[in-house]
């Protein structure tokens, strides 16, 4: 049997550019052309002359192929150059084409596998770039053995779209069609075309944009260049995925391509608001706040913002319980706050850190016997438990005094994380009311520690405001002093966008002192829930992007309204049309409806008609803690097709619910 030949695809197989399309990067050669002063065309006119001499020498070529120096001295003839200008001119766009180059993982390693094995590898290339400088770039990547082959149209004037440059190559090797195993991008020049003359071709595809990297390389209010290095920053992480697992890998590929993008572009907003402003510290408030954290750290570090960014273990139940000074309206909302099947006796205890045995007497009398406590509480049970915490001078007593131990370990922990430094700083946070913060602001001033300057309040979403008197909040995406109906869409599930952003810890429960310190205390160190669905391979890809991103793009070509933009276009598609496969991996994380987390519910569960049904017998067909568009993209498209058609119209009629509420208050 003849020996096997491998023949590689040079760009898009091997090299991969960071620019989302090869013409882009013109934008940056006219950058570099210009500072030279050897042009003062207008930068984005530069791209059209540029491949419009390619395609005018082309054209006049009965070959089809150009090589690079036939392209500069056209421009040299167009421009006046001198000899020395015009290669200048060639040296700029060389250098610029070669700094975006990066390996392809994969194929490297399966290249360096046929070189361990002792065979050698023949690189084929249409492309007017001399053989020279890719023979170079492959040489530095350790990517080139003695033995190996390079073919590149340009100098060979032999192209493999039509063909002849595979021909060529059998020849000059003296193998035959069978014996070569050709892998590329084009479907037609690297499958089709050699496919049909004997060749063992192999259509590569991991390096085509993805819908979310192409509805942003295509996007025409954003500027090239950044719209070409955003998309192509999001290609080169997710070709770096070191999972061969399909549940990591959709892990690993979704969070470069939506939510790297999106929770990146929430931070750079705190960190500008927070310079603008003269902040000097943030606070990510755990568990939201993990990853921003996370993020935070990379692009201080890389974009030289001076801001001391720090992670604060905390959360509703840590912060807004030791906040408590007496058994008010506004504290019993809290206490007796309600989402779908999260409230029991048992969960309201905890949530005042009592236990029920304490009040049992009380609770019995009323009907609430122990047996049930752990049971979800109706609607009428619910309202009456409430008026007896309301009532029964025991029941607040015992939460006051408990408040009190526990507030002077929160007051303890706060200072030693430096709250009460004369400085100003902010907290950042997911969303949606800001009543951490609130509750924040009311322990600090019940113990006359409140500091010098005003603390602000950092948000993805605010889809309403607490009662704040002096505290500002302020919040990127969604702001309901100033709302956007379609934004307030993408975010209705606040369960989604909080899973989105999980921390591998547990919730914070307490602060407790521990010698000279206080520390948090955890409901769980790990959670494992999120652990096991792959937050690690999450968070490593968030990471991962956001330094591609900062290494490619310079901090001026990044905006508020561009950062937005982005977010629009990826929240979009990802929140109203998952792919199944999204929706299935995505689909299981799981999220708690009650601060104490009592009850976990996975974000989209494969739903039958039967439980659609079951749903609507209920009188909630469309429950929030659900991804609604995630369940219907992984159920049974035919069984559920009512309820998709019944979920359009619940949208639409709410939709025009909410916009005759905004025309009355004057906001539409």
């Amino acid at each position: 049997m003849p020996p096997k030949v491998f023949s590689f695809d040079v760009f898009d197989t091997v090299i991969v550019r960071v620019w989302a399309r090869p013409t882009d990067l013109f934008i940056q050669v006219a950058d570099e052309l210009t500072k030279a002063g050897l042009i003062s065309t207008p930068q984005e006119l530069w791209p059209n002359i540029r491949t419009g001499i390619e395609r005018e020498l082309r054209s006049n070529n009965h070959t089809k192929e150009i090589h690079i120096d036939s392209i500069y001295n056209a421009l040299a003839l167009r421009y006046s150059w001198s000899l020395a200008e015009r290669e200048l001119a060639l040296q700029i766009e060389t250098k610029i084409e070669k700094k975006g180059w990066h390996l392809v993982p994969s194929i490297k390693k399966y290249i360096q596998e046929i070189h361990q094995s002792g065979n050698n590898i023949i690189y084929l290339s249409d492309i007017y770039l001399t053989d020279a400088t890719i023979h170079s770039f492959l040489k530095e990547k350790n990517l080139w053995r003695a033995g190996d082959i390079l073919y590149v149209s340009s100098s060979i004037g032999l192209t493999k779209k039509t063909g002849r440059l595979f021909d060529f190559c059998l020849k000059k090797q003296g193998i035959c069609p069978q014996q070569l195993y050709h892998i590329g991008e084009n479907k037609i020049s690297d499958f089709l075309v050699p496919k049909r003359s004997g060749i063992n071709a192999r259509h590569y595809t991991d390096t085509q944009l993805t819908r979310y990297e192409r509805k942003i390389a295509e996007h025409t209010s954003l500027p090239v260049k950044l719209r070409s290095l955003l998309s192509g920053s999001c290609r080169l992480n997710r070709l770096k995925s070191p999972y061969t697992d399909s549940h990591e890998s959709v892990i690993w590929q979704t969070a470069s391509d939506v939510m790297g993008p999106v929770l990146f572009s929430f931070v750079y907003w705190c960190l500008v608001e927070a310079k603008n402003r003269n902040i000097t510290r943030l606070y990510f408030i755990a568990r939201d706040g993990q990853i921003l954290h996370k993020i935070a750290i990379s692009i201080c570090k890389i974009w030289g913002y001076e801001i001391d960014c720090r992670y604060l273990y905390g959360s509703r139940q840590a912060i807004k319980f030791p906040s408590i000074t007496e058994l008010n309206a506004y504290e019993l909302d809290w206490i007796f706050q309600f989402k779908e099947g999260s409230l029991s006796v048992n969960s309201i205890c905890e949530r005042v850190n009592i236990n029920p045995l304490q009040i049992k007497d009380i609770l019995v009398r009323y009907g609430f016997l122990q047996k049930d406590w752990q049971t979800e509480l109706t609607i009428l049970d619910r309202d009456k438990l409430r008026k007896v915490f309301q009532s029964e001078q025991e029941i607040s007593s015992l939460i006051l005094a408990t408040v009190k131990s526990y507030r002077e370990a929160a007051i303890g922990y706060f200072a030693q994380e430096g709250m009460l430094d004369d400085i100003s700083y902010g907290f950042v946070d997911l969303g949606w009311t800001g009543s951490v913060l609130k509750a924040l602001g009311d322990l600090l001033r019940g113990e006359n520690l409140q500091p010098n300057n005003e603390i602000q309040g950092f948000y993805f979403a605010l889809k309403q405001r607490v009662d704040l008197p002096s505290e500002s909040l302020t919040a990127y995406y969604y702001d309901n002093l100033n709302p956007k109906l379609e934004r307030l869409l993408v975010c209705q599930s606040s369960e989604l966008f909080e899973a989105l952003v999980a921390a591998d810890h547990g919730s914070t429960v307490k602060y407790e002192r521990q010698n000279d310190r206080y520390i948090p205390i955890l409901r769980n160190s790990e959670n494992k829930e999120i652990l096991d669905w792959g937050i690690h391979a999450y968070q490593k890809s968030i990471l991962s992007f956001s330094n591609i991103l900062l290494l490619n793009i310079e901090e001026k070509l990044f905006n508020i309204p561009h950062s937005l933009t982005i977010s629009d276009v990826l929240l979009n598609l990802f929140v109203k049309s998952p792919s199944r496969l999204e929706s299935e991996v995505f689909g299981q994380l799981q999220h708690s409806q009650d601060m104490v987390e009592a009850q976990l519910f996975y974000l989209a569960p494969k739903l039958s008609m039967k439980d659609f049904l079951y749903l609507l017998l209920q009188g909630n067909p469309f429950p929030s803690y659900l991804w609604i568009p995630a369940v219907f993209a992984q159920s049974n498209r035919y069984s559920t097709l009512p309820f998709a058609v019944l979920f359009s119209l619940f949208q639409a009629l709410k939709l025009i619910k909410q916009r005759i509420i905004w025309l009355v208050s004057g906001y539409a």
